[in-house]
């Protein structure tokens, strides 16, 4: 099978889940905390990444970014987890199938690791997809980019 089509479903699924985020702080009015939007950038920067592989082709740089990037956003949910379970103050935050907010992000970051070593273990060089699902996806980032900074513009300002 064709490693363009997970790059292409990893996309989607990270950009779901940081539209799952933004949607649950509108709709629920829950305020994200710094660590929050840490873990959304985190998550942008690994699907930017499978984005890359979608466009440019398949190179073994473009999964150590997102590499790197799932090990940088799996250490800020492991920080958030930490904290809020050492926490003596009651936690009111949204809860989705009995897990925290938090807790699905380590969840996310920890299948992204997984799920880029075993897609890299099966490394051969593709060529780029079509222009028009290359548009798709860049439309896609870019819409979830453009909300992350919103957001954060939002509820923190200029100044953090």
């Amino acid at each position: 099978m064709n490693a363009n089509i997970f790059n292409l479903l990893g996309v989607v699924i990270l950009s779901g889940a940081i539209g799952c985020g933004i949607f649950i702080e509108i709709c629920c009015l829950q305020e994200p905390c710094f660590l929050c939007f840490l873990q959304r950038a985190a998550m942008l920067m690994i699907a930017v990444g499978l984005y890359w592989n979608l466009m440019y082709g398949i190179t073994i740089r473009h999964y150590a970014f997102s590499l790197l990037a799932a090990l940088l956003g799996l250490s800020f949910s492991l920080r958030h987890m930490a904290l809020n379970v050492c926490n003596s103050v009651i936690d009111t935050t949204f809860l989705f199938l009995s897990y925290r907010i938090y807790t699905w992000a380590f969840l996310i970051f920890f299948s992204s690791l997984i799920s880029l070593s075993v897609l890299l273990l099966f490394y051969k060089i593709t060529p780029p997809v079509s222009k028009r699902v290359q548009n798709v996806m860049k439309s896609l980032l870019l819409t979830m980019g453009t909300f992350c900074l919103f957001s954060i513009l939002y509820h923190k300002g200029f100044v953090f």
